[in-house]
């Protein structure tokens, strides 16, 4: 079993050092020192860069020990060390401070300032002319700059310790001279960390202007609310705050009321790395040892931390106040890291050996220690979390490419708190792309972020042990102490389908990556605001046991090979979160307070290896049997686990404990955290929490009334609000939360119109939807008019538009004659029955045509199953079905359910053997204006015109209690409707093969031709049928351009559509995204997939691009050139650079003309936070030629000469030039004094000749 080093006592590391190694040279060096001196202990030089040069000559000859008197070093610049400074294992290199913490290492500057009184307890002084100034430290403490709101510490968990919503709003900025050069700093949209950003200016409007917003990998933009700016003048008004104007060289400074400026010691900060170690693989810098320093005075690096890392939540950047590339046997030990602006220490690509012992790291801008390797040693690396591997076609090598990465290494009885000071994505330990990094006997707590992060699989065999990690996730959520992800090659975020798959096929698949087990053994763990420990989306092959989880329980998110035993869960338990089938994951033999917090699972095929053997404390039998179908703790107990002393945190149990009947063994309660006395009687320990004995609540059971008790249902799909952990499960906030769509038939309108089983329903046309309520009450205003939906998809925002779907109709009215949508039936519409007795009128009541002031048959109080059914007689196409009540009281509000069934006998009373409808709920509605309540209220479920519900016979109403009173009072119900269509064809069905032109959907000419359009999966289409279609179905692909009424701009290309009409083609259009963005491929594999599969049409379109659709043309087809036959583009935009960028941005070089309002689009949609950032994308029509010209495929491209909007120079002829260089067939008209427009050639010919050449007609 792997294990951390042995103890070994600090003070005796330098005579063991010396003694062990005959031959030893000793050098010196003190502040009152002079590099011109020998070294001697008499003659001492002054800086470690000299020291340094002196210790060469007895590099590997003899071992060296620099000895470095107390006082403080002020580096002129980083000290590097290279390969020529390397020690031997027999004779290693030591610099060492003579007294632990007395030699201090400074990345900064002393200032002598002469201070006098500005205004309001304000002082100023003059700086230096040219002096930066990042940081600013008195008297060893760092200060604020100037901010908005102001700092306040009692805030600990709020974001910033002070935030505010108009903190760069145009009213404050109007407030400000000359805010350029400030900072805004907010908080993710979901709260996953934070973004930065350098304030540039103001508009003319008064618009702050800003860049930045790299730092965060998972790019939704910033929180609304959560909000802060710094180093503004204006803003400054706090002790503690100061404000540097360069332009004047004037320092602002307001101090603390104790702070006596003309003692005080001011210091700046210059350097961001004050000590590097650089060698590499192969001259890799070895047995060199740092200790017993203070490393003070590193700057802020939060706007350079821009580099992503694998798929997972996080950019780094790559650095630190003490940075390690390419080293063996490298020892920090005993060193202080105070207050430093980024990371402590980073341990870049490859490294091995490094021992990181004894240190304490505090108040650190980013993280405390990092190991990071090098992404090219990954096999099929990604990094933003939509990117997806092709999984038929990765490299299954296991393991890594190449050895520059981490391994080997080890954290060891440190002291690691105050994680986060400025970046909002930090951790204690942060782990990427490494392999057997060891952190043992540490405390860590008092972080943003995690304690300890493992960010993906890469390449697993860590340990985490004896480790006390606490006070974590701060300010922001869904996160735990011990964080990690795994979305290592196999993932997908689509994993439930394409990896689940692909792992079913290949079972080994997830362990490419994660090959070695990762350990997590006897330590200490609490966090308040998240998981204590948390597996998050992918994270694989774990062994768990000996943990005590004081707060946030357990989870296991979706992954692979997950082992836990022998936990104890202290008021919580185990958070199971959307696994795959088949997952190995295996939980037993653990102490749990609570029942299990299941999201979107388990299920049949969500269900582990082993989930059984645990005891629990404090909840019912029946919570603990919930899922004993699935074969979850069957031999699992309920009893007190009688811990020996837990207010104390002794969390043992006593001999005699049913734990022990489990397999529980007790574990040491005594030796987590640090242990090195100094920092030992500094560290601080979690809260012990007192145990909470009572029953728990079962969260199925809360608020019974609520009508979720019964199943809810929207186009034929289930319904579910999202509560406790199922917010993280869909990755989205509390706040914004949404409506889930857990089951979703592949035959229901819901399926037919392209939303899927796990999507979340966020926004309806414009309108947020957060809950239940709020998605039913904007349905209700909306009717039958189009549905743009804002939907999340494997935590992907993606958009759906449904052009027809089923609706619900509510109308309200004094008396029957009032209704004028929804009139009463005059014939009864079958027979009907109840489920259960009613009382007061008969049943048959309902089929009669009238409406009564009386309660109706209705269900006695505190029903909550009630049901109604009517009998068709036989099975009919269903155009609506509706439903009147009487407002007895409040009895007049409706709660139902509605189910079709099509059995030829009595279906019986179980919803679970019909086919869910929909739901009708008038709770919803605001009648509150009304002068008067009406009397009667109708509802009505409702079919588009010409459509069907579905083809059923028996129809079910299933009810629900619509008051409180006597246990809830049912719906005085007076009539019950079912509408049949002879001539409906059921929603969201789709269309057989091509027959006649059989397309659904509008129906018009186009210059004599049938034109179609309709809408599949939320996707636009348009066809145009030939009179007589060629051959093999053959086809042209047009995009947003291409329109059926007439457009001068585009007038000409309609001439070859025509004729390729007459030839027997079919014209499409099916667009991609306006601004060739990635979600745009999806769209356009609907309708390629729709028209392929079901229509018949030929497998390789001829596609046509016109202007901006070269974007989303040439993306989707050098993503599927086998799919593709030809391509034709008409001054095709080519590069985002030339449109819609241009001359307009300022680095570009472009002389195109530019749309600014396009450009900041581009930018928003696709992430860039700046210019620079969206001129450098590599994902441009002229990137993407290879894949095509590998396949063969020919292009065509017409331009004018005189196209000031997309230059020939800047586009076709870059695509010549490179197509020509791949091997690829390529011509291109160019038109002498044509501009932009118009599109297409007087005389079509070519293109036409063009399209009978080379499009499919297989």
């Amino acid at each position: 079993m792997k294990k951390c080093m042995r103890s070994f006592p600090i003070f005796l590391f330098l005579a063991l050092l010396c003694s062990n190694h005959a031959s030893a040279a000793e050098l010196f060096v003190s502040p009152t020192g002079s590099d011109e001196a020998s070294g001697a202990k008499s003659s001492p030089v002054a800086t470690l860069t000299r020291a340094k040069s002196l210790a060469r000559q007895f590099a590997g000859k003899e071992t060296v020990t620099v000895h470095v008197a107390d006082g403080i070093y002020y580096l002129p610049d980083t000290l590097v060390f290279d390969p020529e400074d390397s020690g031997t294992a027999e004779h290693p290199i030591a610099y060492a401070a003579q007294n632990e913490g007395g030699a201090v290492l400074s990345g900064g500057s002393k200032l002598d300032l002469t201070w006098k009184p500005y205004r309001n307890g304000i002082f100023m002084a003059r700086t230096p002319s040219g002096l930066v100034v990042d940081q600013l430290f008195v008297d060893g403490q760092n200060q604020r700059m100037a901010r908005y709101p102001n700092y306040d510490a009692s805030k600990k968990t709020e974001a910033y310790q002070g935030y505010a919503s108009d903190a760069f709003s145009k009213q404050r900025a109007a407030r400000w001279a000359n805010p350029t050069g400030g900072y805004i700093h907010a908080m993710h949209r979901s709260r996953w960390g934070g973004y930065h950003y350098r304030i540039t200016g103001t508009e003319s409007n008064g618009e702050v202007t800003f860049e930045g917003g790299w730092q965060n990998n998972r790019q939704m933009g910033m929180h609304p609310d959560f909000r802060m700016v710094e180093n503004i003048f204006e803003e400054l008004d706090a002790p503690g705050e100061w404000f540097h104007d360069s332009s004047t060289n004037t320092l602002f400074y307001m101090p603390q009321p104790d702070t006596d400026l003309s003692t005080a010691n001011v210091e700046v900060v210059r350097l961001s790395h004050l000590i590097q170690i650089d060698g590499s693989v192969n001259t890799p810098v070895k047995h060199v040892t740092l200790q017993g320093f203070v490393i003070r005075h590193a700057a802020r690096t939060f706007m350079d931390c821009k580099e992503p890392l694998l798929r997972s939540d996080w950019a780094i950047y790559r650095g630190g106040a003490i940075m390690l590339t390419g080293t063996e046997d490298v020892q920090i030990l005993d060193t202080e890291f105070d207050q430093v602006g980024g990371n402590a220490i980073f341990v870049n690509h490859y490294n091995r050996r490094v021992l990181i012992k004894g240190c304490h790291i505090h108040d650190a801008g980013a993280s405390g220690v990092c190991f990071v390797g090098d992404p090219n040693a990954v096999r099929d690396p990604l990094f933003q979390y939509a990117q997806k591997n092709d999984l038929a076609t990765i490299d299954r090598t296991p393991g890594p490419k190449t050895e520059n990465y981490p391994s080997q290494c080890t954290v060891k009885d440190c002291l690691i708190h105050g994680i986060g000071r400025v970046e909002r994505q930090p951790a204690g330990v942060l782990i990427e792309m490494a392999s057997k990094i060891s952190v043992c006997d540490c405390s860590v707590y008092d972080c943003a972020r995690s304690g300890i992060n493992i960010g993906d699989g890469c390449w697993g065999g860590h340990l985490i042990e004896r480790c006390d990690v606490f006070d974590t996730v701060l300010e922001t959520h869904d996160h735990g102490s011990f964080n990690s992800w795994g979305r290592d090659r196999y993932w997908r975020r689509d994993h439930l389908e394409a990896s689940q798959k692909a792992v079913d096929a290949d079972p080994g698949l997830p362990f490419l990556d994660a090959m070695h087990t990762t350990v997590i053994r006897d330590s200490r763990w609490r966090c308040d605001h998240g998981w204590d420990i948390d597996l998050d989306d992918g994270s694989s092959n774990y062994d768990i046991y000996n943990n005590l989880l004081l707060h946030g329980g357990l989870k296991f998110r979706e992954g692979f090979r997950r082992r836990a035993w022998n936990n104890i869960a202290v008021n919580n338990g185990f958070h199971p979160h959307v696994w795959f089938n088949n997952s190995l994951d295996e939980v037993f033999s653990n102490i749990f307070m609570a029942a299990h917090r299941g999201a979107r699972m388990p299920s049949e095929i969500a269900k582990g290896k082993r989930i059984d053997g645990n005891l629990y404390f404090g909840i019912s039998a029946e919570q603990k049997d919930r899922y004993a179908n699935l074969g979850w703790d069957v031999n699992s107990i309920i009893a007190d686990p009688m811990f020996i002393n837990p207010s104390a945190g002794d969390f043992r149990v006593q001999e005699g404990s049913p734990a022990l009947a489990i397999g529980f063994k007790n574990f040491p309660m005594d030796q987590f955290g640090v242990k090195k006395p100094s920092l030992k009687s500094i560290a601080a320990t979690p809260v012990i929490p007192a145990l909470n004995e009572e029953l728990e609540q079962d969260p199925l059971k809360a608020n019974a009334l609520n009508i979720a008790s019964h199943d809810r249902y929207w186009l034929g799909a289930k319904l579910h609000s999202l509560q406790g952990d199922e917010f993280s499960a869909y990755g989205i906030s509390k706040e914004s939360g949404g409506v889930a769509l857990t089951e979703v038939p592949s035959t229901s309108e819901a399926a037919k119109a392209g939303l899927k089983s796990g999507d979340l329903v966020q926004v309806i046309n414009g309108h947020p939807v957060s809950d239940m309520r709020r998605f039913f009450q904007t349905l209700s205003t909306v009717g039958s008019a189009p549905l743009e939906l804002n939907v999340v998809r494997n935590q992907q925002p993606m958009d759906l538009a449904l052009e027809e779907h089923s609706y619900v109709v509510i109308e309200s009215a004094s008396d029957a004659d009032e209704f004028k949508s929804l009139r009463l039936p005059t014939i009864p519409c079958g027979k009907v029955a109840a489920n259960q007795s009613t009382n007061n009128d008969s049943l048959s009541s309902l089929l009669n045509g009238e409406l009564a002031n009386r309660y109706g048959p209705v269900f006695g109080n505190g029903v909550r199953n009630g049901a109604y059914r009517v009998d068709l007689g036989k099975s009919k196409p269903i155009a609506a079905i509706t439903s009147w009540s009487f407002a007895k009281g409040a009895r007049g509000a409706q709660k139902v359910t509605l189910y079709g069934s099509n059995s030829v006998s009595d279906p019986g009373w179980d919803p679970a053997d019909y086919t869910p409808l929909g739901n009708v709920d008038t709770t919803v509605t605001n009648d509150s204006n009304r002068a008067t309540k009406p009397e009667y209220t109708a509802a009505s479920l409702r079919a588009a015109a010409g459509r069907s519900l579905g083809q059923f016979r028996w129809i079910l109403w299933s009810v629900s209690p619509v008051t409180s009173v006597a246990g809830g009072e049912n719906t005085a119900f007076q009539e019950l409707s079912v509408e049949i269509s002879s001539s409906a064809t059921p929603l969201g069905q789709k269309p057989g093969p091509i027959q006649d032109n059989a397309f659904p959907g509008k129906k018009n000419d186009f210059k004599g031709f049938d034109h179609y359009q309709f809408s599949s999966d939320g996707v636009p289409i348009e066809v145009v049928c030939p009179k007589k279609p060629a051959p093999g179905n053959p086809w042209i692909w047009r995009g947003m351009f291409w329109g059926a009424h007439f457009n001068p701009a585009t007038e000409l290309t309609i001439f070859a559509d025509l004729k390729m009409l007459d030839a027997g083609y079919y014209i499409v259009k099916a667009p991609g995204d306006s601004l060739g963005h990635p979600s745009g491929s999806d769209l356009m594999d609907v309708a390629y997939n729709l028209l392929t599969d079901t229509y018949g049409f030929s497998k390789k379109p001829a596609m046509v691009a016109v202007s901006r659709e070269c974007l989303s043309v040439y993306r989707w087809a050098s993503a599927n050139p086998e799919k593709v036959s030809c391509i034709y583009a008409d001054n095709g935009v080519c590069a985002l650079k030339s449109w819609p960028g241009g001359k307009l941005v300022p680095s570009s070089d472009s002389k195109a003309m530019g749309s600014a309002q396009q450009w900041r689009s581009a930018k928003k949609k696709y992430g860039f936070h700046s210019d620079e950032e969206a001129l450098a994308y590599k994902q441009n029509p002229i990137d993407l030629l290879g894949p095509l010209a590998q396949a063969g495929i020919p292009l065509l491209h017409v331009c004018g000469s005189a196209d000031d909007v997309v230059p020939y120079e800047e586009n076709h002829a870059i695509m010549k030039r490179r197509y020509e260089q791949l091997g690829g067939s390529i011509e291109v008209i160019v038109e002498n004094g044509k501009g932009h427009h118009p599109h297409g050639l007087k005389d079509p010919a070519p293109i036409i000749d063009f399209f009978l050449q080379h499009a499919s007609k297989s």
